[in-house]
């Protein structure tokens, strides 16, 4: 006998508005409680086009389980209103989101949904609902307590504020701003300034000092582009002639704003 599911086939309710040529439907919040109290365990699988991309999996931890369902309650209510943040993609372009099953206490499939780029949408491909700035992905992400499966996280998503480094999980340094490290070495300090297009374009420190965002004048000098990104000045051989012209040569300043206390 096929599983019952929740999040549509249950959910198929009443058709809201078109999105992108597709049609999102609405959450019921009794369903949410009563498929919470069936579900004993909660899987993530990552997605990827194409051949050579291994699918990681991992189980959110049960501590987390009745977070997930509080998401899902809140934006059955309405509660949850995000602001769209820049429309970009994460290093690794064959990501395709992640995979989300409910399996009951029999291990029976109660059901599948996906999130990516801002979509979540049932095993039958309609939108359940708009996720705003990938809050919910993010979130899921945050789940994996492995190491390797942060890595990936940070190639697979865009990140470029201090804000979606923090909705990860990774770990925060308490000096003023804070700073939050990702796996893959790279930091963002918590800033007011929000990322914009050009600051995206950013790669390295040259670019960051030329575009003048802000400097922090440490040893390697350090700069920081909107959103938070910091970039570290890389070693630099000269030979006395070149350092002499170097020196010589007028270059952007930055803006020093920025003091780690």
């Amino acid at each position: 006998m096929m599983m019952r599911v929740f999040l549509l086939s249950a959910f198929l309710l009443s058709s809201l508005f078109s999105l992108q040529g597709h049609t999102q439907i609405s959450l019921d919040e009794e369903l949410v409680d009563k498929t919470a109290k069936e579900t004993a365990k909660i899987t993530v699988t990552t997605l990827f086009e194409g051949e050579g991309f291994p699918h990681y999996t991992w189980d959110v931890p049960q501590d987390q389980k009745a977070v997930l369902f509080t998401w899902l309650k809140d934006i059955a209510r309405g509660d949850i209103n995000r602001d769209p943040t820049l429309a970009t993609e994460g290093k690794v372009k064959e990501y395709r989101g992640v995979e989300i099953q409910f399996l009951d206490y029999n291990g029976g499939k109660l059901e599948t949904i996906t999130l990516y780029n801002e979509l979540v949408r049932n095993a039958f491909g309609d939108v359940l609902f708009r996720d705003f700035g990938r809050y919910f992905e993010y979130w899921v992400w945050s789940t994996t307590e492995v190491f390797e499966l942060q890595a990936v996280a940070a190639k697979v998503l865009p990140i470029y504020s201090f804000d979606q480094c923090l909705r990860l999980g990774n770990p925060i340094i308490e000096t003023f701003p804070r700073q939050c490290l990702l796996a893959d070495g790279d930091i963002f300090l918590e800033v007011s300034e929000k990322p914009t297009m050009e600051s995206l374009l950013i790669t390295k420190f040259d670019d960051c000092l030329e575009k003048g965002q802000a400097l922090i004048n440490t040893f390697p000098r350090r700069c920081v582009a909107a959103g938070g990104h910091v970039y570290t000045e890389p070693p630099r051989l000269f030979s006395t002639t070149k350092r002499r012209e170097s020196l010589e040569k007028k270059k952007p300043e930055g803006r020093d704003i920025y003091k780690l206390n």
